[in-house]
C-alpha cells in the first residue's frame, strides 16, 4: 500500500491546479511519513469542517503544500498541493470608531 500511496501522490503532486477535485485516498499516517519524507512538510494548520470532516495543511519549508482531508471514517484524501506557500501576517482590526 505504501507504493500505491507514494506513486498517488507524485501523480497529485503533477496534477495542475485546475484539475482540483481529483482527490488521492489512502491512510493517513501514510500520507504524513511521505510529505514530511519527501518534501519535508509538516501539518501548520487544522479545523473542522462544516460537514464533520477535518481539513489539514501540510506546508513544507521551500514552500511545498498539501491539502488533507480526513472523515469520520478515517478515510484521508489528499484534495489539492502546490507551491509558493505564503505565511500572512493577521492583519489588526482598525479601532472601533467613537461615538458608535
Amino acid at each position: 500500500m505504501r507504493k500505491t500511496i507514494a506513486a498517488a501522490l507524485v501523480a497529485a503532486v503533477l496534477i495542475p491546479a485546475t484539475a482540483v477535485g481529483q482527490a488521492v485516498c489512502g491512510d493517513r499516517a501514510e500520507f504524513l511519513e511521505h510529505l514530511g519524507r519527501t518534501h519535508q512538510e509538516q501539518p501548520r494548520a487544522m479545523g473542522i469542517l462544516s460537514n464533520g470532516n477535518l481539513l489539514e495543511v501540510l506546508v513544507g519549508a521551500r514552500g511545498s503544500w498539501t491539502v488533507l482531508v480526513t472523515t469520520a471514517d478515517g478515510a484521508t484524501c489528499a484534495v489539492a498541493s502546490g507551491e509558493a506557500w505564503q505565511f500572512i501576517e493577521p492583519v489588526a482590526p482598525p479601532p472601533a470608531e467613537q461615538g458608535s
